[in-house]
């Protein structure tokens, strides 16, 4: 308008949004805190699976069991401490997981103890890209990244990969990836 005079408004440059990080990137921040939370937990659950009573009944209860017979060449049988013989008690994924890790780091040892952690622990940690991405397909971006930082520091999650040797966090991620695909 005559009389009026025009001026130019620039913002500042701090005061442009800032951009989220992109997802790959959060993600894998995501992943190496959990996996880190996770295994800061193994020293102190570690422990509890070497005691010899009962033939190292509480390394990995039945998992165990099985997993020595594979070892020891008896094939997938006998979950409990005798011989007992063939069993259908589970998938044979995880004793056969188990019995590779015996191989490799020795039967019921502290080395096989921490590794056998470790694996689930990473399991653990990656089930936070299915979480995300179901999250993200269903509810939205913003939602996806709390439940995926809510996976991260979810303490059963945490505890069941940390302390149990047993078959847990593989199942759970498995069953994440299943309905992510089915989305």
């Amino acid at each position: 308008m005559p009389g009026q005079e025009t001026a130019t408004q620039t913002a500042p440059v701090f005061a442009a949004p800032l951009r989220p990080a992109a997802p790959a990137a959060s993600l894998a921040i995501m992943i190496l805190v959990g996996l880190a939370l996770r295994l800061a937990v193994i020293p102190f659950t570690y422990p509890d699976h070497l005691d010899p009573q009962r033939h190292h009944w509480r390394f990995a209860w039945e998992m165990g069991m099985v997993a020595r017979s594979i070892v020891t060449g008896k094939g997938f049988s006998s979950p409990y401490v005798g011989e007992t013989g063939p069993t259908a008690w589970f998938p044979p994924l995880y004793p056969y997981l188990l019995a590779g890790v015996f191989k490799v780091f020795g039967l019921f040892t502290r080395a096989s103890a921490i590794a056998i952690l470790t694996i689930n622990s990473i399991f653990s940690a990656v089930t936070v890209v299915p979480v995300f991405a179901i999250t993200r397909r269903t509810i939205g971006e913003r939602v996806a990244r709390y439940a995926a930082w809510l996976w991260v520091f979810f303490p059963y999650a945490v505890w069941a990969a940390a302390e149990r040797i047993w078959e847990n966090s593989l199942t759970t991620l498995l069953l994440a990836l299943l309905i992510w695909f089915t989305l």
